[in-house]
């Protein structure tokens, strides 16, 4: 029977594994404080966003929905650039032609009609048909006016009472907006986060329910856009720096956020959960997301809120693209390139789903770490469904 004897060699090695396996599990600790500290600064924010989308659970007015408008014309195709020229001139001619003549016609028929011509006619063949006593026809003239005055007076009140009656009836034909709780509460919301910084766009809020579980996981964070895609990579919402960053769009967005085609929308994939890691357990759990045989896909809802109206998103493809490939492509130059973009990334993604696109179809497009390859994104893409107050 032979024994192990340690020698020198031994120990040292062992030693050195210790030491390598300490520093390794402290330096992973170290990460996980450190990217929870980072996401310090959105923990209040997510408390009070939860608080608005558990106590409000109706729905908006609705004012759009894809299935039932398939027109080439909702929404421009023009780059906003040009259509931005047009505006000013169409602007610019209308007062020119239509104020200076209406208020030109409308100064000189009513002074020459209504007020001189009659009242000087009047006082003048009144005076030549009475024996010639000027002082005496003038008070006549004087004492006629004031028992014509009070016959006009009620002859003209009760007409004008009338057109009094038309501003009640305006409310009914101009109601305002029906707003949802949710709505009006998100938006006081985005306009205090506006308030500490202009950068604020607009408010993303993702919902993930998996298949057998009752715990819903969440992605709540302020959608931030600035003129580059660098300074939110490691600052947080409010300019401090972070080492999670921020949620934020692609600077090549419009800032009207409806005239954007593909809204391009990156975030790290953090070990600790935060920022956009949950979409990136959504493509790596097997059939979570389009569900497997005997089994219910993974709910997933995405609505993204803005000062103007709730928009609402339906995920149709998730797949591993190369970092300089076309996924990120915000602008085309007709309905058939975008369709065919549309197409494209639904056929790359893992699981397919059965969706007709068409010309007037908007998107959204996240893109972030996988881990899994060095130079690979994770792109997650959903299609606009509807739009709510």
């Amino acid at each position: 029977m032979s024994h192990f004897h340690f020698k020198p060699i031994h120990i040292v090695l062992l030693a050195v594994c210790a030491v390598v396996l300490v520093v390794s599990v402290s330096m992973l600790v170290s990460k996980l404080i450190s990217e929870a500290q980072s996401d310090k600064p959105y923990q209040l924010i997510n408390e009070d966003v939860e608080s608005i989308m558990n106590k409000s659970t109706e729905t908006g007015r609705k004012t759009w929905d894809r299935s039932s408008d398939t027109g080439d014309n909702f929404w421009d195709l023009t780059p906003k650039v040009e259509t931005a020229t047009e505006k000013p001139t169409e602007t610019e001619t209308k007062p020119e032609i239509e104020i200076p003549t209406e208020t030109d016609t409308e100064t000189e028929t009513e002074p020459e009609i209504e007020v001189p011509t009659e009242t000087e006619k009047s006082i003048e063949t009144e005076k030549p048909s009475e024996s010639g006593e000027p002082a005496e026809t003038e008070k006549k003239t004087e004492t006629e006016k004031p028992t014509e005055k009070p016959t006009e007076a009620p002859t003209e009140a009760p007409t004008e009472k009338p057109t009094e009656t038309d501003p009640e009836t305006e409310p009914e034909t101009q109601p305002e907006p029906e707003h949802s709780q949710k709505f009006l509460e998100m938006r006081a919301l985005l306009q205090s986060l506006k308030k500490k910084n202009p950068d604020v766009w607009a408010y993303l809020y993702i919902e993930i329910q998996y298949p057998n579980t009752s715990n819903t996981e969440v992605i709540s964070y302020p959608l931030m856009l600035t003129d580059n895609n660098s300074f939110y990579l490691d600052h947080a919402y409010d300019g401090s720096y972070s080492k999670s960053g921020a949620i934020f769009a692609d600077c090549r967005c419009f800032q009207e956020y409806a005239q954007n085609r593909n809204i391009v929308i990156y975030g790290h994939n953090m070990a600790v959960g935060s920022m956009l890691h949950k979409l990136v357990k959504l493509y790596t759990s097997k059939g979570a997301f389009y569900g497997i045989k005997g089994q219910d896909p993974a709910y997933v809802s995405i609505q993204i809120f803005t000062m103007d109206a709730i928009y609402n998103y339906e995920v149709f493809a998730i797949y591993v693209a190369e970092e300089n490939s076309d996924y990120r492509s915000m602008y085309f130059t007709s309905p058939e390139s975008w369709i065919a973009f549309l197409e494209k990334s639904q056929n790359r993604s893992k699981w397919s789903k059965d969706i007709t696109f068409y010309p007037n179809d908007r998107i959204i497009t996240f893109s972030t770490c996988t881990n899994l390859t060095s130079s690979g994104r994770l792109a997650v893409q959903a299609i606009l469904t509807s739009i709510e107050y």
